[in-house]
């Protein structure tokens, strides 16, 4: 039993020292050279980390930050160009991501979704891509000409507040979701 709870207590310490080292994978002190065993369960072995950046797994976080909404306004969307979401309109909006991490997230993309039964997204503009969004706090937006894109139904009942979801993915596989509402007058 003490043989097993050392492996896990070297296992934590090996772990908590690739976290504090800036992922630069030259182990610790005392070592002994089973960091590449650990690394091997962590990372399918690859200790290979370009450019200097930690693996983005624990680095990066991407939420939904602000939005604007173009019905109408601009020449995007039909409505009444109020910038106000009201029954019947087609939508554009622009989508603001923030990445709450360290590290660059690069290759981000984001799905948009909603469960609402009167709102209908177009899926032709459901996907967009933002490219890489500064670690720190590093904010982008989405194109909207090119971006998402609802239509909310004729018949839906004011007000009504509508969640939608955001699917967000990047190069390295990463994904979170963020949600946000929007209200229909």
């Amino acid at each position: 039993m003490d043989g097993e709870m050392n492996k896990i207590k070297k296992f934590i310490s090996i772990l908590i020292c690739l976290s504090y080292t800036a992922f630069i994978f030259t182990g610790c002190a005392k070592d002994k050279g089973e960091t590449s065993k650990y690394k091997e369960l962590l990372y399918g072995g690859n200790d290979t980390v370009t450019g200097g950046q930690p693996p983005p797994v624990t680095q990066t976080g991407i939420v939904y930050n602000a939005q604007a909404i173009y019905d109408g306004y601009g020449g995007y969307g039909t409505g009444n160009g109020d910038r106000i979401v009201n029954k019947g309109e087609t939508i554009y909006i622009k989508v603001q991501l923030k990445n709450t991490g360290s590290s660059d997230a690069n290759g981000v993309t984001a799905t948009l979704s909603t469960t609402d039964s009167y709102v209908t997204i177009n899926q032709s503009y459901k996907t967009d891509s933002y490219g890489t969004i500064t670690g720190s706090n590093g904010t982008d937006w989405n194109d909207y000409t090119n971006g998402f894109q609802f239509t909310v139904s004729a018949t839906t009942p004011i007000p009504r507040t509508v969640t939608f979801s955001l699917a967000i993915t990047d190069t390295y596989g990463n994904t979170w979701s963020s949600n946000f509402n929007i209200s229909v007058q």
